[in-house]
């Protein structure tokens, strides 16, 4: 009980926090995108991206539609890699644009 207490306290400062900030609601759904990385299709154990198709199948039933994209790279050579791909598989699930950011404000890049 106390455990919950402290929980739904640090929730709502941060709500706040956010709000003051933002002019946000942080429960807001729009508020939040999706980032697609792309590391798993080069890990031998893995080979798709993270997170999976299905989730990825599952957000855009629940209606997600902002989507960002990622290398996760820690080497040059890995840079970019898998990029073209989830692009593909995006657009093969209905995805019709990916999310870059410019000083916060997110920009629509079609998949076309």
């Amino acid at each position: 009980k106390e455990l919950e207490k402290k929980i739904r306290a640090v929730d709502k400062a941060r709500a706040q926090y956010y709000r003051f900030y933002t002019g946000e609601d942080l429960n807001d759904k729009l508020c939040y995108d999706l980032g697609v990385n792309t590391s798993g299709l080069r890990h031998p154990a893995i080979l798709e991206t993270i997170p999976s198709v299905k989730i990825l199948r599952i957000y855009k039933e629940l209606g997600g539609e902002k989507i960002t994209v990622g290398s996760d790279a820690h080497r040059t050579i890995d840079a970019g890699r898998g990029i073209h791909q989830s692009f593909e598989l995006l657009r093969s699930l209905g995805f019709r644009y990916v999310c870059a950011y410019r000083k916060r404000e997110a920009e629509f890049i079609p998949l076309d």
